[in-house]
């Protein structure tokens, strides 16, 4: 990620934007609105972000969608990582194709076959399992505290296990076929997902992997070896367990696989999608090419084993 305090302007080379024409506006006046909306359309200093969204919504709009505007006031991250996914995907060659506002964000078809992308960007949640505040009231500007693991892992697990349920319904009214693949698409910005571990978050959160672990050898103390502990589940505040292993669940087979960024208008790498992690999932009924994504890092679970494919420039 590049520094949030100097953004890259959307005319710029790199960001596959270009330049942008003044048809209509991603931003509507009034009072009724999320923080972060507000933030951005309001504030001086956030004028780049709100080019940079302004660019991205020239490139999204189809028509004058209000529906899309007037939810995004309230959900800003939201609909701001729907478009950005879209247009990255336009921009990498891929032809989404927009879903008809009853089932999957976009389509894709890929050597024959039909993906759908269902884009999600789980917030901080709710009661006493709600992640803590991270961030200010300005974009890019971050508090920094002990980082709340086990609250980010139960709103990744609750993202996955909604859009699997979401699309069992898709399946049951007829909007999408069983033999179709489905790539979810998860924004951890809104859930204070910001620091890269070991393992990013989001693979604990689907995947057995626990604290990292050091064989220190008492004699001698140094480093002998070290390994990734088994841990399969979180619990809730109310103690109720939550499975942080769902892509090794045969229930969880129609997700082909989870696609990852932290990306926000103020925060975001130099080229599009530069920041996307793509983990395949291991019980999946429709698998996806490595090809498909091979400009990011991907992720394979091989026996007990995560095994990477760094990314093609």
């Amino acid at each position: 990620m590049h520094d949030a305090s100097l953004p890259l302007p959307p005319d710029q080379p790199g960001d596959g934007l270009g330049q942008k024409s003044t048809s209509s506006s991603f931003f509507l006046p009034g009072g009724d609105c999320c923080l972060a909306y507000r933030s951005v359309r309001d504030i001086p200093r956030c004028q780049p972000y709100r080019d940079y969204v302004e660019a991205l919504w020239e490139r999204y709009q189809p028509s004058q969608d209000r529906h899309f505007l007037n939810d995004a006031r309230q959900h800003f991250l939201q609909r701001f990582w729907e478009m950005y996914l879209y247009v990255t995907m336009q921009e990498r060659g891929m032809n989404p194709q927009k879903g008809q506002g009853q089932g999957p964000d976009f389509c894709l078809e890929i050597e024959g076959q039909r993906f759908w992308v269902e884009a999600i960007a789980p917030e901080a949640g709710e009661g006493k399992d709600r992640v803590p505040d991270a961030y200010s009231d300005l974009p890019g500007e971050v508090i920094v505290r002990s980082v709340p693991k086990r609250e980010i892992l139960l709103r990744y697990t609750n993202a996955l296990a909604a859009k699997r349920d979401k699309w069992i319904d898709w399946i049951n009214r007829g909007i999408v076929d069983p033999s179709d693949g489905y790539l979810v698409a998860i924004n951890g910005r809104g859930c204070n997902d910001f620091l890269d571990g070991v393992i990013p978050m989001f693979i604990e959160a689907f995947l057995p992997f626990g604290d990292l672990t050091l064989v220190i050898n008492k004699t001698t103390m140094k480093t002998e070896g070290q390994y990734f502990q088994h841990s399969d589940t979180v619990h809730k505040h109310n103690k109720a367990p939550v499975s942080t292993a769902p892509l090794l669940d045969e229930g969880y087979g129609p997700v082909t696989a989870v696609l990852h960024s932290l990306v926000d208008c103020a925060n975001r790498p130099e080229a599009l999608g530069g920041d996307f992690v793509v983990l395949h999932n291991p019980k999946a009924t429709v698998t996806l090419p490595d090809s498909v994504f091979s400009w990011c890092l991907q992720h394979h679970f091989e026996g007990d084993h995560l095994v990477s494919m760094e990314a093609i420039p």
